[in-house]
C-alpha cells in the first residue's frame, strides 16, 4: 500500500490518479483525481480543484492502488 505524501512535499504529476485528504474541512473528507493539465486536478465527474486550493485545504496525498484483477 503506498504511504501519504504531504502536499508541503511536493504535489502528484500529471496523469496520475490520487486520492487527496483533507482534515481541515468541516469532516474529513478525500477528493480522488488526477491532473491532465498544469492548472487542475480533475474528478470522475468533472469537478476541479487548482494547486493553490490543494495546499490550502488538504494536507496529504497518495497515488490510487492498480484495480483488482477479476479472475
Amino acid at each position: 500500500m503506498s504511504e501519504w505524501i504531504s502536499v508541503k512535499e511536493r504535489l502528484p504529476e500529471e496523469d496520475v490518479e490520487v486520492l487527496f485528504f483533507s482534515p481541515k474541512t468541516e469532516v474529513n473528507c478525500c477528493f480522488v483525481g488526477y491532473r491532465p493539465k498544469k492548472d487542475a486536478y480533475v474528478d470522475p465527474e468533472g469537478n476541479g480543484l487548482m494547486p493553490r486550493i490543494i495546499e490550502k485545504y488538504y494536507t496529504h496525498w497518495m497515488p490510487l492502488p492498480e484495480a483488482p484483477e477479476d479472475k
